[in-house]
């Protein structure tokens, strides 16, 4: 699991051996296989916990409904403490053959990522090495490094037999061990005192990503320019005068509100700004002459991030002042 905060590690001669026979059995370890990825959206993380949504995924503390939630940046766990599980179907009180996850073989295979905050990896068990309900929840520490290895310091909700007391820290193996044979895991999770974010788990051979898609960007407005009319007239338009041209503006079919921007074209050349007045209209008068000939006049809303931009255009006849 890995951590924002940085572990305090206990130094000697037991640990420097037990550290160099962990790193000789990966060296020849074959390759782990892939996890398999499976990607966890807001809607399906339970603000309660049921009998009827245990299998789901979901907040185990019920005075904190609100505590837990997937955004983009993750599982987001606030108000705390905040724990959020998914259960195994198999979750009723009967002890048997069955544990569901088989913590000896597997729990080194576990692993989350809290890029904000810090958390501790959540089990709850049932064994009947646990007086009483027979119930409790064993979790890492949150000082622990980044993956789970049995000489793992954990605590235990419960006494586990008479070896293991109730929220003492000790070797994960020693709980393991304590549990024996006759255990159930019923669910797995995080839990954080304060708030956090986990980005993943992973669990029994599956990653699960906690990430909330991006909201889809809202479509743009549609916009229509057109204009309607033009100063001194086509055909009346001599090189000396100066040309004006106007057009009504339109967004989502509205007047486009008082002080949109519009640029005016001619020949190709931006030649002209004005701002739409109050009943969406808009005068643009040319900065330049034109010159004999034929000329294409041009209004254009620019697009911005919520409105798609549109243009209108006309020619114009040009004649040599006399």
């Amino acid at each position: 699991m890995t951590q924002t905060a940085t572990r305090l590690r206990r130094t000697g001669g037991a640990g420097v051996a037990v550290g160099a026979l962990v790193a000789s059995a990966l060296m020849f370890a074959p390759s782990a296989q892939a996890a398999a990825q499976v990607n966890v959206t807001n809607a399906e993380v339970l603000p309660t916990e049921t009998t009827a949504n245990y299998t789901s995924w979901h907040q185990g503390y019920a005075n904190n409904p609100g505590g837990a939630k997937v955004t983009t940046k993750g599982l987001e766990l606030s108000g705390g403490p905040s724990q959020v599980i998914k259960g195994y179907a198999d979750n009723d009180t009967t002890i048997g053959n069955n544990k569901n996850f088989d913590l000896a073989a597997k729990i080194t295979g576990a692993d989350f990522t809290a890029t904000t905050g810090v958390a501790t990896l959540q089990v709850p068990l049932r064994s009947t090495a646990i007086a009483g309900n027979q119930f409790a929840t064993i979790r890492s520490l949150a000082d622990e490094g980044s993956r789970i290895k049995l000489t793992d310091e954990w605590v235990s909700s419960k006494a586990i037999g008479s070896t293991i007391a109730a929220n003492t820290p000790t070797p994960l193996r020693d709980i393991v061990t304590a549990l024996g044979t006759s255990y159930k895991v019923i669910g797995f999770g995080v839990q954080a005192d304060n708030n956090a974010v986990i980005s993943d788990i992973t669990w029994d051979g599956v990653t699960y990503t906690f990430k909330e898609p991006s909201a889809a960007p809202a479509p743009k407005l549609s916009s229509v320019v057109d204009i309607y009319r033009v100063n001194p007239k086509s055909g009346k338009i001599t090189t000396k005068n100066t040309v004006s041209f106007y057009a009504s503006v339109t967004i989502d079919g509205k007047a486009a509100p008082a002080g949109t921007v519009v640029n005016g074209y001619a020949k190709g050349k931006k030649v002209a700004t004005s701002k739409v007045n109050s009943k969406g209209k808009v005068k643009l008068v040319l900065k330049v002459k034109l010159p004999k000939g034929s000329s294409t006049l041009k209004a254009e809303l620019p697009s911005s991030g919520t409105v798609k931009g549109s243009t209108d255009s006309v020619k114009v006849k040009v004649i040599k002042k006399k």
